[in-house]
């Protein structure tokens, strides 16, 4: 079984990286040489290096508050309160019930119609990431510190 494993990861890597083989087979690194590949490391936990996207500049989040003002000031409103919260769940109907583990802003399209939409524009600019399909967001440090330092 432990070679079909290793067989995988070699696999993974293909021709572009250089592949090493640990000790006893209990670990397994890898490199590529395109600065776009991924690196894999694996030994008790895999973990994929993958290059950072790239972040919204001024005149993206200015163009923003003209597209999605509403969204934004309520963002900015509810910021004030919970400077730290960063995520957020958007429902299809303010009345399903849902667990949350964590602190965090609601928003429903049956509530604020579009909302969904405009989650989605965040996220297109790399200010929210999504957490679990259509549900679950969490807000950018940067789109965090533009809210509570931006005019209100």
């Amino acid at each position: 079984m432990w070679q079909s494993v290793v067989s995988w990861f070699k696999s993974l890597l293909g021709s572009k990286g250089g592949i090493q083989i640990g000790r006893e087979n209990r670990s397994v690194t890898g490199s590529s040489t395109s600065h776009n590949s991924p690196v894999v490391t694996a030994g008790r936990d895999i973990h994929f290096n993958v290059p950072r996207a790239s972040v919204a500049d001024e005149e993206t989040l200015a163009k923003l508050e003209k597209v999605i003002p509403d969204l934004l000031a309520e963002l900015r409103r509810l910021s004030a309160g919970g400077p730290l919260i960063r995520d957020i769940i958007v429902l299809d109907k303010d009345s399903i019930d849902y667990t949350w583990p964590d602190p965090h802003w609601q928003f429903a399209e049956d509530k604020s119609p579009g909302v969904r939409s405009q989650i989605r524009l965040l996220e297109n600019h790399h200010l929210i990431r999504e957490l679990k399909d259509r549900f679950a967001y969490r807000m950018s440090e940067q789109l965090a510190g533009y809210l509570q330092e931006a005019p209100k």
